[in-house]
């Protein structure tokens, strides 16, 4: 996950890795991650991390449900101007009525 995209510190992010998946490291040296890191961590840019995950997760149904509204809008627009249009994704238009935040 790139932290600069829900607005962490540019330069951090996260790796989610599964016990089971062998990741070789890029660099060696320092045996941080059992082995799987060296270097000082970035203190400062991994609290604000967290702390760009903690707020997103604060916001993320109300912004989802308003992305999705404009994504049907947007959608049905295009499909009623250009009538053989293909979706490339989930072509299930959704019900319009689902989309209203209460």
């Amino acid at each position: 996950m790139s932290g600069h995209k829900f607005y962490a510190p540019k330069g951090v992010g996260a790796l989610v890795i599964t016990k089971n998946s062998p990741l070789p490291p890029m660099i060696y040296g320092g045996g941080h991650q059992q082995g799987i890191r060296s270097g000082t961590l970035n203190v400062p840019g991994i609290v604000g991390f967290g702390e760009a995950c903690r707020l997103r997760g604060l916001e993320m149904e109300q912004n989802e449900s308003a992305i999705a509204i404009l994504r049907y809008q947007l959608q049905k627009q295009l499909q009623t101007a250009i009538p053989d249009s293909v979706v490339n994704g989930d072509s299930k238009i959704l019900d319009n009525s689902s989309l209203f935040i209460n």
